[in-house]
């Protein structure tokens, strides 16, 4: 036998059921959600001061076919922890992130290797414009700041823009760590493949 309040939740559960059906049924409006947020070109994540590299995050996940998962690099400045969750209202329909969610390399580096990546792919007309072609096998996104301030720029790659990209990756790490130059050539032979 049901107890008092038992019988009353389920009654009170009955009435909103009944309500909602209601307001559904005359039309109200549900709520929307917001649109994405929009990424930025290239130029604004190109900062006026040096010293914010330091808060940045450059993450490159291979898009392409695969039959098993491939890890996700993540570079993150030395001011701030990973968090590659940032990156997911900026991910472009139809493009494959599953690799974000699965593996991650994630290496915490200085500000000014970050600089030297980003500064290396402005050079580089190919990788600096927004987009790219309709096969990508890597992307790459910068973001610049934390929400709900952040820039995040996105550049989809196809196989020569990502054996490019990965080597201005590990030009621009090159006085890293020993350890995080190797976390980097197995992220290349996994993706782009050896040199």
């Amino acid at each position: 036998m049901a107890i008092p309040s038992q019988i009353e939740g389920r009654r009170l559960a009955g009435v909103l059921l009944a309500a909602s059906l209601t307001l559904v049924s005359l039309g109200c409006p549900r709520p929307v959600p917001p649109p994405p947020p929009a990424k930025v070109p290239f130029s604004e994540v190109v900062p006026a001061d040096p010293g914010e590299y330091t808060g940045y995050q450059v993450k490159v996940t291979y898009t392409g076919i695969q039959t098993k998962t491939i890890p996700t690099l993540l570079l993150v400045g030395e001011s701030r922890a990973p968090a590659v969750e940032e990156f997911v209202p900026y991910r472009s329909d139809g493009v494959h992130y599953g690799n974000d969610d699965s593996r991650l390399i994630d290496l915490t580096v200085a500000g000014a290797t970050i600089q030297r990546l980003v500064e290396a792919v402005g050079r580089r007309p190919a990788l600096s414009v927004s987009g790219g072609g309709p096969e990508p096998v890597v992307s790459l996104m910068i973001e610049r700041g934390r929400p709900p301030d952040e820039k995040v720029f996105e550049h989809l790659c196809d196989e020569i823009d990502a054996d490019r990209l990965v080597d201005l990756v590990e030009a621009a790490a090159s006085g890293e760590p020993a350890a995080t130059l190797q976390s980097i050539r197995i992220f290349r032979n996994i993706t782009v493949g050896p040199r």
